[in-house]
């Protein structure tokens, strides 16, 4: 089970696409966590 969850991060990150995911991840969490206003805070 690990060895498939190395191969399938490897493989994802490896590409452009995961690498672009996890940016626009982490922005759209940050935008809701900071910019927006909310209960979050």
């Amino acid at each position: 089970m690990i060895a498939l969850f190395k191969k399938e991060i490897n493989g994802f990150l490896g590409s452009l696409i995961g690498y672009i995911v996890i940016i626009v991840f982490l922005t759209a969490i940050g935008m809701l966590m900071w910019v927006f206003p909310g209960d979050s805070n």
